[in-house]
This record gives C-alpha cells, structure tokens and sequence, in this order.
C-alpha cells in the first residue's frame, strides 16, 4: 500500500510512487529514470542506503522483541499475572 511505502520510499529521492492502475504515470516515471542518467544513479544509491540503514536483522530482531514485549504486557494486564508467574500461566 502506499501507507507502507512512505516508510521506505522518498518522493523523488529513493524513488517516485505512481497512481494505481494508472499505465501513463507508470510510464512516465520509468522513462524519466531511464532519460535521466544523473537521477537514476542518485535515486538508486539513496535507496540503497536508506534499505542497508533502516532494514537490517538486528532492527527486525529489535522490532520482534519489542511487539513480543507490548503482547505480553497486555497478556499480563489482561490475566492480571505478574512477570514473575508468567511463566507458570504459559505452561
């Protein structure tokens, strides 16, 4: 969805969202790549950085732990358990 690509797409600068189901504004986009020898090297090397900085494995593995976090504390307000009996309530 768009909402999702604005995280990792920058309009003009990681690279150019295009109306949906729209053949011309796919088209144009392209070839403005493909014309533009300069934007095509800079758009592809900013995307490059952006995906090497803000989507590596220990991130995902931070925002793993993090959602497994948030469950839990809802888990426990929830059952009204402690941290302490939590273990014993998932066995």
């Amino acid at each position: 969805s768009h909402q999702q690509l604005r995280v990792s797409l920058h309009e003009g600068k990681t690279g150019f969202l295009v109306q949906p189901r729209s053949a011309k504004d796919i088209a144009d986009k392209v070839n403005r790549i493909l014309e533009d020898e300069k934007l095509k090297l800079a758009m592809g090397e900013r995307a490059r950085n952006l995906i090497e900085t803000r989507f590596t494995w220990q991130k995902a593995a931070e925002d793993i732990r993090d959602n497994f976090e948030k469950a839990l504390k809802h888990i426990i307000k929830k059952e009204e358990l402690s941290f302490e009996n939590l273990f014993n309530w998932l066995e």
